[in-house]
């Protein structure tokens, strides 16, 4: 079994995809728009549409590190924390936002729109660990 420390810089290195997101200036220019009141739907769109690729991320790094290799959820957990609270991937400022109709709307477009909110505002461990059972099962399926 590897080490839990190695498991979380392996993990790091995995969740920092998520700095690669090739759409940051007009995920910006959107986020902006939204915080001074333009909640036009791709305005709404463009901030989700970075969740989706942050979620994808933490979903695809659950799936191969977890689920395939055995390795700590909670060491996944803390990988995300480090990278993505620390180095503001995370949008808490949304979390009222996404609650609203204009967004649940737009969330209804994705085909994750769980693993989008978690990727544009956050969530906890609980949340991680079912979500990434729950896309366990259903890829089962496939």
């Amino acid at each position: 079994m590897i080490p839990y420390d190695e498991q979380v810089r392996v993990l790091r290195k995995e969740v920092a995809k998520a700095h690669d997101y090739i759409c940051l200036e007009e995920f910006y220019k959107a986020k902006l728009a939204i915080l001074n009141g333009d909640w036009a739907e791709e305005n709404i769109l463009e901030v989700l549409m970075r969740g989706n690729y942050t979620g994808a991320v933490a979903r695809i790094a659950y799936y191969r590190f977890v689920h395939r290799l055995g390795c700590d959820v909670r060491a996944l957990w803390d990988a995300i924390i480090l990278e993505w609270m620390f180095y503001f991937v995370w949008q808490p400022e949304f979390d009222q936002a996404i609650k609203t109709q204009e967004f649940k709307k737009a969330l209804r477009r994705f085909r994750y729109p769980q693993w989008v909110e978690f990727g544009l505002v956050g969530g906890g461990l609980d949340t991680l660990k079912k979500m990434g059972e729950n896309f366990i099962v259903k890829t089962k399926a496939w």
